[in-house]
């Protein structure tokens, strides 16, 4: 099930702000969290939607931070969320092949030099 939010005029011109729960399937659930009247108001109702849909979600550790010990790269842990499944997996494959070539050369000369 994926979770996202969007914003919606109402009849009376306000911006309702919704946490729209969708399947696969096609069946989805709206959660009404608020109306705005302002860009102001909806700001903070935008940012409150976005922490309940972020609510419970950890991060997965991928052992891939910076250890002084093993030189390895610092990986971003903010990575850019895509529309596009290839998109992503092209981003992610650029940055493990990024990491590796890095790796690779920072053993090949630990020293700095070819």
């Amino acid at each position: 099930m994926v979770a996202y939010v969007r914003t919606v005029k109402t009849a009376s011109g306000a911006a309702a702000v919704q946490i729209v729960h969708s399947s696969r399937g096609g069946s989805r659930d709206i959660e009404h969290i608020g109306s705005a009247h302002d860009e102001a108001e909806l700001e903070v109702l935008k940012a409150a939607a976005r922490q309940r849909v972020a609510a419970g979600q950890g991060e997965l550790d991928l052992g891939m931070g910076h250890s002084p010990e093993s030189g390895m790269l610092e990986i971003v842990s903010s990575l850019p969320i895509y529309h596009r499944k290839i998109e992503s997996i092209d981003a992610h494959l650029t940055i493990v092949f990024a990491a590796l070539a890095v790796s690779h050369w920072s053993r090949l000369a630990p020293d700095g030099r070819s």
